[in-house]
Formats: structure tokens, sequence, C-alpha cells
């Protein structure tokens, strides 16, 4: 699963999901201008991690990437 998440941190990891075609959206295609054109149907994934509780989550969005880019 950690191969899909274009933003990998030890506390943070971000995954772009493609709902028409039901699946991740490869790391390297993230930013790419096909992706961006279907901003629509790409819904973004954040998932924080506290590193003082043994790595449990304190944060996960989802938010549709026009949402994300254009706060429309």
């Amino acid at each position: 699963m950690r191969k899909y998440a274009y933003e990998a941190t030890p506390n943070n990891l971000d995954y772009a999901y493609d709902m028409k075609a039901g699946k991740f959206v490869d790391k390297m295609q993230v930013f790419s201008v096909a992706v961006q054109e279907k901003r629509e149907q790409i819904f973004l994934v954040c998932a924080m991690f506290d590193s003082n509780q043994g790595g449990a989550a304190s944060q996960i969005g989802l938010i549709d990437q026009k949402m994300a880019l254009f706060l429309e």
C-alpha cells in the first residue's frame, strides 16, 4: 500500500484515488496533466500519525482534488 503514497514520511501518508477507474493513482503520475484534468474524479486521502502514541492515526482526511486545488 505504501508504494502508492505520493507523499510518504514517518508521520504522513498521502494517496490519490481515481474513483472512476477504481484504483490508486501511481505516485509518479499524481501531478501529471492527465490526472490534473480528471480532478473531479480524483480523491486525495491523507493520514497523519502521532509519533508520541505508537503511530496511531491522529487525523485522516478525504477531499476531491478540485476542492484541494481550487477550493471549489
